[in-house]
């Protein structure tokens, strides 16, 4: 299996993934799924009860963290896009959350592993990671996320960026992508990137396919514009349902 490591800094109220205290969050692939999105079922591996020793005191996972979703989509050409989302329920932020991701087959073989750090997590906010990775041999079955709660951070600096005027724009040409162009504008907190999350949902709200980028931020006072590939074989006709912006840093 192949193992990368990034930082993160996620900041913004917006979408996130975790998991705390040791909580797992697995999602259960179906194997008849050609194109499209594996049809999926998130399953949850721990109880919520799990107990964290938060700064002397302890509070239940539950009332800290949650990992409110996990997908993995499949390209059709052995490419997978893998998100999660984390939510924070403290009122204090936290920072330093260690975060593996990591993919299995039918059999339960390790494929593809994944360790990230969200080093900011906003109060009563969310955090959102994800990326494509290429699978070489049997496809994937079994996604599952794994977290730590961190620490308090209760006098950090939350950072927070606006996504401005997105618009998809087609280039009329059947063999070239879409791009989505905007900029951002970075409200508080002084941050050298940008992760932006852009996601799609069907009529029953599961994510259908979802895009990643890191932009550099060169002066965080003024808004910086960017322009992002939307692959024709991987989103859907349509503006996104959710672009979601937080503080990165650059590696």
């Amino acid at each position: 299996a192949r193992r990368r490591r990034r930082l993160l800094r996620f900041g913004l109220p917006a979408a996130g993934l975790l998991i705390g205290g040791g909580v797992v969050a697995a999602l259960l692939l179906a194997e008849d799924d050609v194109d499209g999105p594996v049809a999926a079922v998130a399953t949850t591996l721990a109880p919520n009860a799990v107990e964290a020793s938060t700064a002397g005191a302890t509070t239940p996972v539950a009332e800290t963290a949650s990992v409110d979703e996990v997908w993995l989509l499949d390209r059709g050409n052995g490419s997978y896009d893998w998100g999660a989302i984390v939510s924070s329920a403290s009122d204090v932020a936290r920072r330093d959350l260690d975060v593996t991701v990591t993919l299995f087959d039918v059999d339960g073989v390790e494929l593809f592993v994944d360790d990230v750090v969200i080093a900011e997590l906003a109060p009563d906010g969310q955090s959102v990671i994800g990326g494509e990775v290429e699978v070489e041999g049997p496809a994937p079955s079994r996604i599952v996320v794994t977290a730590t709660l961190g620490r308090l951070a209760p006098d950090s600096i939350v950072t927070m960026v606006a996504v401005v005027d997105p618009l998809r724009v087609s280039s009329g040409q059947i063999d070239r992508d879409d791009r989505l162009l905007g900029s951002l504008e970075v409200i508080d907190g002084d941050p050298q990137a940008v992760r932006v999350a852009v996601i799609w949902r069907d009529d029953a709200q599961s994510v259908i396919a979802s895009v990643f980028a890191v932009i550099e931020i060169d002066d965080a006072g003024q808004p910086t514009d960017f322009s992002l590939a939307l692959p024709r074989e991987v989103v859907p006709q349509g503006e996104p349902d959710e672009i979601i912006a937080n503080a990165a840093v650059l590696t």
